[in-house]
């Protein structure tokens, strides 16, 4: 994991594929942490893994829904990442069950990825809280 993040560190995009395969690291140490109690799904088309995204983006994303919400038994945390139809976003989806006693989240993380991604692409990231769930629409550059 470290060797990505050093990697990818100074490049301005990654392919989707290599950020994939460090999400994919990270969730299997929070699973060996979480157990089943961390549900993870997705579902991202083949096209998709030729286009490119802000290094750790995903990653960061997968972290924050981990960091805010409430794990448990009673509670498990869904996560699911997939591409849309046309493979022009890839969408990062969690069901909403905020921790509480903590400090109201400062939104350093999300905003560091909104700005990243109004510099490299025309499309924006696009935020939705509604039904229960949080969700980020992330643009993929092809």
């Amino acid at each position: 994991m470290y060797r990505y993040v050093l990697l990818s560190r100074d490049k301005t995009t990654v392919p989707l594929c290599e950020e994939m395969a460090f999400v994919e690291a990270y969730l299997y140490l929070n699973k060996t942490r979480f157990r089943d109690d961390l549900q993870v799904e997705h579902q991202i088309s083949a096209a998709a893994y030729a286009t490119s995204v802000a290094p750790l983006s995903l990653q960061m994303l997968v972290e924050n829904a981990i960091k805010h919400n409430v794990i448990s038994p009673e509670s498990p945390l869904c996560v699911t990442l997939y591409t849309e139809t046309d493979d022009t976003y890839v969408r990062v989806q969690n069901n909403v069950q905020p921790k509480t006693g903590l400090e109201q989240s400062t939104k350093v993380g999300l905003r560091n990825i909104i700005s990243r991604y109004r510099l490299l692409f025309e499309h924006p990231v696009e935020v939705l809280r509604e039904n229960g769930l949080f969700t980020v629409r992330v643009p993929l550059l092809s």
